[in-house]
């Protein structure tokens, strides 16, 4: 699996690796240029270097948000060169092309990993929903990632965009801000402003435990954000909310309560309610719905694949769940792309970030 690690360590080098030989001795430049070019692609592939040298944290660097974007910008220039350089090898006419063509791509990445959300509106038809239950708005967020590089400016849009939506009930389904509370709470802070008839709640995503997860506890009770944690709530007599924390508590030094247990979570769940299941990684949609009878299951993580070919790991590693939704044996998995993006990687072709709104319907007609 491609992990953050390999990104870290050793897709830049590998970034370098192609695009010096493809692009730079593989075209007929004079050694001056080829030795310009090689300095500058050293330079943009050393993003992660420079985060962790300048910022303190190769993955969440505690920098001006301007300039994470134009090192990121400079990296995704130097991949997109890497790229379209083994496309055009030997192709000495267009190697002008490559640096614009690939700087265009990068800028368009980018934009599409920074800029605001759309609204996707998905209906969902059950022919045994309860009565209480039909035309049921649930409006789900994801992995906002609020961090240096998505300040409160964004974190504010979206919660306005959000409370727009005349939501029954708000679903947070993790990875909310990457930092430690002292840098980052302010910029996940207007989160507290959220607003739905039924509440606000939420569970954990892998993220949540690279941090200090006790302190962002306290600081997510001082806000009124409820998380489950191998529980269940009922917003509505007939509908009982589950969550669990991420898989990522198995693979720390976190008690072994923490660890997600869906059937623990809807143990109190025993007249037949409707059961929607928060679980921030989709793998197991299929499990959940077969052997713990859930209804619905809203999932984020994948950020939708990020872009064509990074998309095919992260569904291999998702057990084929990557976007939208997936019907599975009259019931349904949503996996949300997410609202925003992780410093480190902040690019997204053909997969805009999005907040969900899910409709319960009894009939497809109404």
């Amino acid at each position: 699996m491609l992990t953050i690690g390999h990104f870290v360590n050793w897709v830049p080098c590998e970034v370098f690796a192609v695009a010096f030989l493809v692009f730079v001795l593989g075209t007929r430049m004079r050694i001056g240029a080829r030795i310009g070019w090689m300095v500058v692609l050293a330079i943009c592939c050393a993003k992660f270097w420079l985060f962790g040298a300048f910022g303190g944290n190769r993955y969440n660097p505690v920098l001006p948000a301007w300039i994470i974007l134009i090192l990121n910008l400079m990296f995704s220039w130097a991949a997109g060169i890497a790229a379209m350089g083994l496309v055009w090898w030997h192709r000495r006419t267009r190697v002008w092309a490559v640096p614009v063509l690939a700087a265009m791509l990068a800028a368009i990445g980018n934009w599409n990993g920074l800029c605001l959300p759309k609204v996707r509106e998905v209906r969902l038809v059950y022919p045994n929903l309860p009565r209480e239950l039909e035309g049921y708005r649930i409006v789900q967020v994801s992995d906002l990632h609020a961090s240096t590089a998505m300040r409160r400016w964004r974190t504010e849009s979206i919660v306005k965009m959000v409370n727009a939506l005349d939501a029954d009930l708000i679903c947070i389904t993790g990875d909310l801000v990457d930092g430690e509370p002292e840098v980052a709470a302010e910029f996940v802070e207007p989160i507290r402003n959220l607003r739905a008839k039924d509440g606000v709640w939420a569970i954990t995503g892998n993220h949540e435990y690279f941090y200090s997860v006790e302190k962002w506890r306290k600081r997510y009770d001082e806000w009124g954000i409820r998380f489950l944690e191998n529980s269940c709530v009922f917003p509505r007599e007939s509908l009982a909310l589950g969550g669990v924390n991420d898989f990522q508590v198995c693979r720390g030094k976190f008690p072994k309560e923490w660890r997600p247990d869906v059937a623990a979570a809807f143990a109190s769940a025993t007249n037949g309610e409707f059961r929607v299941l928060l679980q921030h990684q989709p793998k197991d949609a299929r499990e959940n719905i077969f052997n713990h009878n859930v209804d619905l299951q809203l999932s984020g993580h994948t950020h939708g694949g990020f872009m064509p070919g990074i998309s095919a790991v992260i569904s291999r590693a998702s057990n084929g769940f990557i976007r939208g939704l997936y019907p599975i044996c009259g019931k349904f998995l949503y996996v949300s792309p997410g609202c925003g993006q992780c410093a480190w990687l902040p690019v997204r072709f053909l997969d805009n970030s999005e907040i969900t709104v899910v409709v319960l319907r009894q009939s497809a007609n109404r």
